[in-house]
């Protein structure tokens, strides 16, 4: 079963080892028909079978555009619940799995390798649907985030509205961030204390910029 999840350079997968062969066996179908030039062929290689992290979405595609073009089915990874082994975060138990694999699949007879292939297609086929998929998870998690930044602003107002020290209102502004300066002036009747607020978002705004640039 598989478990999308972002990071730096685009969407992963969390996989089973069902699907780690699948994949591997996918993989090795077409591993010498990849064009030499293809420098994912060997970041593929490093990330999955060296270090064990999860499997790119973007390697998925390279691989299946090869495929198609060899004319052979395209791997599908679908979003599936996980199981202990593919919540584990020990990258070199799957990194030293998927070698095995690897080498088991290149070793074994035709009928081996395929009845192999066979029983892990089953086996992924049986993998329950996820409790959550990556995009609730994704909007159940900007709900919590507007949640929380909604129950912030109205005890942010209070503290500047309730604190009568110039120092203390300087020290509750200067922690704000450039968003919720804007959000707790539109909340804020007196003029001085709205304007300071807004001078203050402005400051954060223009230092993120040169910060950037």
């Amino acid at each position: 079963m598989a478990q999308k999840f972002e990071f730096s350079g685009g969407y992963a997968w969390n996989v089973e080892q069902c699907e780690e062969l699948l994949l591997i066996a996918g993989y090795e179908e077409i591993y010498r028909y990849i064009p030499a030039d293809q420098p994912w062929k060997h970041e593929f290689e490093t990330h999955f079978f060296e270090i064990g992290d999860g499997v790119a979405a973007e390697f998925v595609e390279a691989i299946n555009a090869v495929r198609k073009r060899c004319e052979l089915e395209v791997i599908v990874i679908r979003e599936t619940n996980l199981y202990e082994y593919g919540r584990s975060p020990d990258k070199r138990i799957k990194s030293t799995n998927r070698r095995r694999i690897r080498e088991e699949l290149t070793d074994a007879s035709v009928d081996e390798r395929q009845r192999r292939i066979e029983g892990a297609k089953v086996e992924e086929q049986r993998l329950p649907p996820p409790h959550r998929t990556y995009e609730e998870h994704k909007a159940w998690k900007q709900q919590q985030q507007e949640a929380q930044a909604a129950s912030r602003a109205p005890r942010l107002v209070k503290m500047l509205t309730l604190t009568t020290s110039p120092s203390i209102r300087d020290e509750i502004i200067q922690n704000l961030s450039a968003d919720e300066a804007l959000e707790v002036a539109e909340k804020i009747e007196d003029t001085e204390l709205r304007d300071a607020l807004i001078k203050h978002s402005l400051g954060a705004i223009l230092s993120d910029k040169q910060t950037r640039n």
